[in-house]
């Protein structure tokens, strides 16, 4: 039994050992972890629970051997007349029934501390990994959410040139329109002057004629007057022939003047709505890019959402596991 015994005492240091090296800070627990799930370790793992209880028998056996023997060994009233030698023999036996059951009640407590640090280093590592997981998914959502931030941003920027491109064709319209009224406008108010000087001509003249008329009639020459009237008449075909003529030049004039303008306003215009049609179908084609970038986006976000919300329940699990181990052990 000294051999078993001695045995015992060399497996109680040896757990002393490893629960000094699972308490310390030697390693991280996804090291322990990583340790803990090796291939020689996963071998001995499969029959855990039939190793685990058959120990634990065997330590409850030598423990129920050292509490009998120290109950032999407590009686002082039966050795009371033995001799010393006997004596000192009784006292050594009940000590060493003590010790033992000092080792084999370690040995019991230790197996137990044993198993439970290593269920906390495993959860706790597993906590840690889906806490990064966690912590990735967060990022990556808080650059998808950022991501479509400044997308509205674009959008509402596309918006305002939308805007601002039917703004300037409404001001162009408006333009043209203006500018065909001023060119109306313009060639009614010279015709009305034309019109005008020409009458003022003519009046100043037939005022003079009748001046001289008078004057001819008061020297009562019949013969100038009719001369007079004659030139009179020629006079007033030629201002009407004039008239004519100058009309229809201005008229000619005119056409061609506002022809001209209306020629160049349009080129201009043409040019204008060129290059407004070339900006639009950028700007469509950028739209159906950021479209069809907002579409992938947002896949990847909900397949994101997805996964985040199996972490979640994955660690809600773990935590769960985590209380029924610390309930179980308490």
């Amino acid at each position: 039994m000294d051999l078993v015994w001695t045995l015992l005492t060399g497996f109680l240091y040896a757990e002393i050992c490893v629960v000094l090296l699972l308490v310390l800070p030697v390693a991280s627990p996804h090291k322990w972890n990583r340790f803990f799930k090796s291939t020689f370790l996963a071998i001995i793992t499969r029959r855990f629970y039939l190793y685990f209880f058959l120990i634990m028998g065997v330590l409850v056996l030598f423990l129920f051997e050292a509490i009998r023997e120290m109950r032999i060994y407590s009686n002082w009233e039966h050795w009371s007349d033995a001799l010393l030698s006997t004596k000192m023999q009784h006292s050594m036996r009940f000590f060493r029934a003590q010790r033992n059951i000092y080792i084999s009640g370690f040995l019991i407590l230790l197996v137990l501390v044993i198993r439970r640090l290593v269920t906390l280093i495993s959860v706790q590592a597993q906590s840690e990994a889906s806490l990064k997981q966690a912590q990735s998914a967060s990022a990556i959502i808080r650059s998808l959410m950022e991501d479509r931030n400044t997308e509205k941003v674009d959008e509402a920027k596309e918006d305002m040139l939308l805007g601002v491109t039917t703004k300037t064709k409404e001001r162009i319209h408006e333009l043209v329109a203006e500018l065909n009224r001023e060119t109306k406008d313009k060639e009614h108010r010279n015709t009305e002057k034309a019109d005008e000087a020409k009458e003022d001509i003519t009046l100043t003249e037939i005022t003079k004629i009748k001046e001289r008329i008078h004057e001819l009639e008061e020297d009562r020459t019949l013969a100038v007057i009719t001369k007079i009237k004659e030139r009179i008449h020629e006079l007033t075909a030629e201002l009407n022939r004039d008239k004519k003529n100058k009309e229809d030049k201005y008229i000619e004039k005119a056409g061609e003047a506002k022809e001209e303008r209306m020629l160049a306003v349009i080129t201009k215009i043409k040019e204008r709505i060129h290059m407004l049609a070339g900006e639009l179908k950028r700007e469509q084609v950028d739209q159906e890019a950021l479209k069809s970038q907002a579409a992938s986006l947002d896949k990847e976000y909900y397949h994101l959402t997805e996964e985040y919300s199996e972490l979640q329940q994955q660690m809600n699990i773990i935590a769960r596991r985590g209380d029924k181990a610390n309930r179980t052990i308490n």
